[in-house]
């Protein structure tokens, strides 16, 4: 009789991989990162403080959904002008955030900027721009803007703000296309604490039925 050979790796995999899929610490942070729902919620246009739903050129159009153009799926964001779009969420401390960033597309002729806006805990809703960058996009390729390297240390982020810039003059009409936003973290130390549990259970469990873990055997009747 032929007793089937079960390899701790393929055990031990199998619960990383359940950690990994279970653990906040995988998931990207952001909601509707990609606008698949087809509109801009939770995202918001921000009309906070210096931050107003208008701009100086004749025309402009407020962050929306569409399926215009799109880095993955069927949808992004766009807009037209020196407009903000922002989500806020739970405080996280800028030294567990491994990646923050987003894709952005210039559809236009010329070189377009975008701009985007970081909001920490001590000051959710400041005056000026603080804490605010800008990135030229040169060509009409979906690029990605890495906004990690502008986190502040020992800071707790709750907010992201994604810009349009104005262009002048003011013709022709400087659009923006926006998708796939990631806020991850690292790993929290309680997903590595359960791995280890389990990589100790599974050398015991091989020490004490080596025979079946470690190779086939063959018994005939």
């Amino acid at each position: 009789m032929r007793r089937a050979y079960r390899s701790p790796w393929r055990l031990i995999f199998s619960l990383f991989a359940a950690v990994a899929v279970t653990s906040p610490a995988f998931a990207n942070l952001i909601v509707n990162e990609s606008f698949e729902s087809g509109a801009l919620n939770p995202w918001f246009q921000n009309t906070d403080g210096v931050r107003p739903a208008t701009c100086s050129m004749p025309f402009c159009e407020l962050w929306n959904a569409t399926s215009a153009s799109s880095h993955s799926g069927s949808f992004s964001a766009t807009d037209v002008g020196n407009l903000e779009m922002r989500q806020n969420f739970s405080a996280t401390a800028t030294s567990e955030i491994s990646q923050l960033g987003f894709w952005a597309m210039n559809p236009n002729s010329f070189t377009e900027e975008v701009g985007y806006e970081l909001f920490y805990s001590d000051d959710p809703h400041p005056i000026l721009y603080f804490n605010y960058f800008v990135v030229s996009l040169a060509n009409q390729n979906w690029t990605f803007i890495d906004m990690t390297g502008s986190l502040l240390p020992g800071k707790q982020l709750v907010g992201i703000g994604i810009n349009g810039e104005d262009r002048f003059p003011s013709t022709p009409v400087p659009r923006l296309y926006v998708d796939d936003v990631t806020l991850s973290t690292v790993p929290e130390p309680s997903s590595f604490a359960l791995l280890g549990t389990g990589l100790i259970v599974l050398i015991a469990a091989s020490g004490r039925g080596g025979a079946m873990l470690d190779y086939t055997r063959f018994r005939s009747r």
